[in-house]
């Protein structure tokens, strides 16, 4: 008539109404979500974090040859470095990919975390034209 010796009612039985997996994650509004961008956009440029290359393309994928681009804008300390790309390049994001704090991402997918993550942003043009139009919408 006990039953289990796993009963609640039981000394070592079970818990009587345990903890359950759950999801606990919300989903953000579009509109938020392209605020949340355009503020971190804004955030950056008037940190003057935001530096403009006319083009970012490795003919080989070499970590050296990164470097050599990230001295060439003078920058000493590669950590926190997002770089924005219009499109996927493979020699590129291969050649970044060895560097610690370096970040590679294609412009529209870009999150806002990444975003305000990065102490720079080295992007081109056409990716943030991209960015501005995701942004615009």
């Amino acid at each position: 008539r006990q039953g289990s010796i796993r009963a609640p009612h039981w000394r070592h039985g079970g818990v009587v109404f345990g903890p359950h997996p759950r999801d606990y994650s919300q989903r953000l509004p579009k509109k938020m979500r392209r605020a949340a961008m355009r503020s971190a956009l804004t955030a950056k440029l008037e940190e003057n974090a935001i530096v403009t290359v006319e083009d970012i393309h490795f003919d080989e994928i070499k970590t050296r040859h990164a470097v050599q681009f990230l001295k060439a804008l003078n920058i000493d300390d590669p950590n926190r470095v997002l770089i924005l790309l219009p499109e996927h390049d493979e020699a590129v994001w291969k050649s970044f990919r060895n560097l610690p704090g370096v970040e590679v991402r294609i412009s529209p997918a870009v999150s806002v975390r990444d975003m305000l993550i990065a102490r720079r942003v080295i992007t081109t043009p056409e990716a943030l034209q991209k960015l501005e139009e995701v942004c615009a919408r």
